[in-house]
């Protein structure tokens, strides 16, 4: 196992132990796992439910690294039923040269965030001067078939993460170029990148995304009622008594009339904002109907009036994350008393979620899902495949790409069900941007996120400059960027199709009731 906390750490374990979870929040604190091919195979036959719960954990994002694996397409076909892949359903991949002939970028990236990581370029360390670009010049005649067999590994998607094939029957004592595997995963190696916040440090992206229009002090009502009472009590208080001999009611009328336009405005922020919970949600779903199940990464604004004491309420096979402004203030108040109940779902009970005060959470889930989307391709070419939509909310738009490599989308701006009309890639690239522009979120400012010093004593960091948490580096945000980019359209599959919908069917809002406002749903699945 490689579990993160703020720089790598190496646990070995049991598969027998455990530590071997049969629940997905077990492997949450997790970003690569390493297993060879044997006790990963021992592990599914005797013990089902934790692998299970392992690979939805994968497939939510993190790594799995098998090694032992035959070379061959024998042995990736083996290793893609054994974690439940259909045979042939993804694409496997030879990692690129270029990220050999280099220094793992993230530690680099990091300024010493990984002391350890040793450059893999075989003349990284020589001292001539043009060591560099011969190296280069060396790399380019390097034909592909050799690039291949430097590899030795190969690697493939699995849900939103990543499983990679390694031959080897042991990768820590042979000369396996790490960084070079490191590079292939790309940032989201780092916990605070894939996640976009930081458990110690300061997230600035927490403001990018608040309920809109509510905890605003009423400025406007505040003045007005200012100069009414002014007026009133002043001029024509003492004008009204002095004409009836009681100038004495002076002490009496003019903190009664204080008092009553306080009442006021604590009744107009109140009512302005309601009682009630408003909800603000953004997400991306990967469904997988032939499986029945889905990951999805949702990020969660709240607001309430009067904070439900019930708390806040999410299923079991979902990890929460409080994404907070300053996480290390928060966790140095004392007195603030954190409770979750737990049984068949998990219940943030106390310490989450107050009243009047802008709350949010990162939630990652990979689980049971039935919500599909029933897809019959016309029987001969530029004829419209017809779409039922059983994933039980509205379809705003969407784009399908099917078996024969064709796109499709809805005609205008009906929903899934109705008539779709051949697009060309660039005309698809066109309506998804539209679509999502107005969702876009802005990227933090950059620079270095500050630790604060009295943390020190407990969170082990490196005091160098470390990048900072950006909320736009995510999973979640990566994964509509690219879309709105179109960049991930080019990687569109076949039978496959993405759709923007006004509510996830995998995502929960943790309340019974809630007041939705400019959501963004967006959901991946295959036929």
């Amino acid at each position: 196992f490689f579990k993160q906390k703020t720089a790598y750490e190496i646990k070995e374990c049991d598969w027998s132990s455990d530590v071997c979870s049969s629940d997905l929040l077990g492997y949450s604190c997790f970003d690569l796992i390493i297993v060879s091919e044997e006790d990963a195979r021992a592990l599914a036959s005797k013990s089902p439910e934790r692998w299970r719960a392992m690979m939805d954990w994968i497939r939510a994002g993190a790594s799995l690294i098998v090694f032992g694996v035959d070379a061959g397409e024998a042995g990736t076909s083996g290793l893609e039923k054994l974690v439940g892949l259909p045979r042939g359903g993804g694409v496997w991949r030879e990692p690129e040269f270029s990220a050999r002939n280099s220094e793992n970028v993230v530690a680099e990236k990091n300024a010493g965030y990984y002391r350890n990581t040793v450059p893999v370029s075989p003349n990284a360390n020589s001292d001539q001067g043009d060591s560099e670009s011969a190296s280069a010049a060396e790399a380019s005649e390097t034909s592909s078939a050799d690039q291949a067999a430097v590899a030795d590994f190969r690697w493939r998607s699995l849900g939103m993460g990543r499983l990679f094939a390694l031959p080897t029957p042991d990768p820590f004592a042979s000369k396996l170029p790490w960084a070079w595997i490191l590079n292939t995963i790309g940032s989201d190696q780092n916990w605070f990148e894939r996640y976009g916040m930081s458990m110690h440090r300061s997230n600035s992206g927490f403001w990018n995304f608040l309920v809109r229009g509510v905890g605003r002090p009423p400025g406007v009502w505040f003045l007005l009622l200012i100069s009414i009472f002014m007026i009133v009590a002043g001029p024509v208080n003492y004008l009204m008594l002095r004409s009836r001999g009681k100038l004495a009611l002076l002490l009496v009328t003019v903190p009664a009339g204080s008092f009553m336009v306080t009442i006021c405005l604590l009744a107009y922020s109140l009512l302005s904002d309601g009682l009630g919970v408003q909800w603000r949600c953004r997400s991306v779903t990967v469904l997988d109907s032939n499986r029945g199940t889905a990951v999805s990464w949702s990020r969660h604004s709240y607001f309430a009036g009067l904070a439900p004491r019930s708390g806040l309420e999410f299923p079991r096979d979902a990890a929460v994350y409080p994404l907070e402004f300053d996480p290390a203030e928060s966790l140095g108040q004392f007195g603030a008393a954190h409770a979750v109940t737990w049984s068949g779902t998990q219940r943030l009970q106390s310490g989450y979620f107050s009243s009047r005060t802008p709350t949010q959470f990162l939630v990652v889930r990979s689980g049971e899902c039935d919500a599909r989307l029933e897809v019959r391709e016309g029987s001969a070419a530029q004829q419209p495949p017809q779409v039922v939509n059983n994933l039980g909310v509205v379809i705003l738009g969407m784009v399908l790409r099917d078996s024969r490599g064709d796109l499709w989308r809805p005609e205008g701006k009906s929903e899934a069900g109705a008539e779709l009309v051949h697009a060309t890639e660039e005309e698809a690239r066109d309506y998804l941007r539209e679509k999502l522009q107005p969702w876009i979120l802005e990227a933090n400012a950059t620079g270095v996120a500050p630790v604060n010093s009295y943390r020190w004593n407990f969170v082990a960091v490196d005091p160098y400059s470390q990048v900072a948490p950006d909320t736009s580096s995510s999973m979640l945000e990566s994964e509509i960027k690219e879309f709105h980019s179109a960049a991930r359209l080019h990687a569109l599959m076949p039978r496959s199709w993405v759709a923007i919908v006004d509510r996830s069917p995998h995502v929960v809002p943790g309340v019974a009731k809630v007041e939705a406002q400019d959501d963004l749903h967006l959901i991946l699945g295959s036929y």
